[in-house]
């Protein structure tokens, strides 16, 4: 179907993940991993010059958007597991092989995915991504450390974005009420204590 529309895929362990699809079927793949505290919205404003050439999938990885907030005291929130997950997704949705297009923490996650299921991927596109140094910006830890709402989405938004004028208000409160989500800020922060432990990068 290449009507923009949602998708929802149990994994193996329960877990659910949900995905934005759109484009002809047929046509070249492209899988889109946001960063952290995004979510499958954050590529809205590429998508729409792109899927009436390619079939793309904007992935929410688990403890974003519409996906799966398991408890972190029982679910791994790890870079490989967040791969792992997308991966089986992506097989699910028949959604490869394709280019994986990570920004930031996506990116690591893409990168992940490279190695561990080299047979989906086609190419990489990677966005200002984590996962290639050990430095990591002390106010993103900072933020990630604080509570959920408008100030901290902004923040963050603030941090992934070069041009300012990309941080308008809606972005900013749709990202707000995914945090405020039901379990998703304590996976949210779990991701981070995960990936950054120590104050540095710990998937390079």
């Amino acid at each position: 179907d290449p009507t923009p529309h949602e998708e929802t895929v149990t994994l193996a362990d329960g877990r659910t993940i949900n995905a934005l699809i759109a484009g002809p079927g047929r046509n070249q793949k492209i899988v889109f991993i946001h960063g952290l505290g995004g979510s499958q919205s954050t590529w809205q404003v590429v998508l729409g010059d792109l899927v009436e050439k390619y079939r793309v999938t904007a992935i929410d990885l688990p403890g974003h958007g519409a996906s799966d907030k398991s408890d972190p005291a029982t679910t791994d929130y790890s870079i490989e597991s967040l791969a792992a997950a997308a991966a089986e997704a992506v097989g699910l949705l028949k959604a490869g092989p394709a280019i994986f297009a990570g920004h930031s923490l996506g990116g690591a996650v893409a990168l992940q995915i490279a190695l561990d299921n080299p047979g989906i991927v086609t190419g990489l596109v990677l966005i200002n991504s984590s996962g290639l140094g050990d430095e990591i910006s002390p106010e993103l830890l900072s933020l990630m450390a604080g509570a959920p709402g408008v100030d901290t989405a902004r923040g963050l938004l603030g941090l992934f974005y070069e041009d300012q004028k990309l941080v308008v208000q809606r972005g900013v409160e749709e990202m707000a009420a995914t945090q405020s989500a039901e379990g998703a800020w304590p996976a949210q922060q779990a991701v981070s204590n995960a990936a950054f432990a120590g104050g540095s990068q710990s998937i390079s």
